[in-house]
């Protein structure tokens, strides 16, 4: 959990060894780093399935700063090409995810 974000918790109490938000970062985009290429260069897609926490972690560091209720099994499209990522559509509820293809 990182530092800024354990107060959406009520009554969290931890102390102040949290993970740092930008490690937390730094652990989700060397994890997409090592999958990512691959599937680029053989036309395939990567699926990770991730907290709310992790997820906004990786929104805002994209770049989409706007606060957002992340929907439960909301589908987060996150593109990667020529080495950069980007985001793509946010918070797709399953049942509408099928319109999009």
């Amino acid at each position: 959990m990182c530092y800024k974000g354990r107060n959406v918790f009520a009554g969290f109490e931890g102390d102040d060894a949290a993970e740092p938000l930008e490690q937390v970062t730094e652990r989700i985009f060397s994890v997409l780093n090592k999958y990512a290429p691959e599937a680029e260069k053989n036309n395939l897609l990567v699926i990770v399935v991730a907290h709310g926490a992790i997820l906004r972690t990786l929104k805002d560091a994209l770049g989409n700063l706007e606060p957002m209720k992340l929907g439960n099994g909301a589908i987060n499209i996150v593109n990667y090409e020529n080495g950069e990522f980007s985001l793509g559509q946010w918070n797709i509820m399953p049942q509408d995810f099928e319109k999009l293809q």
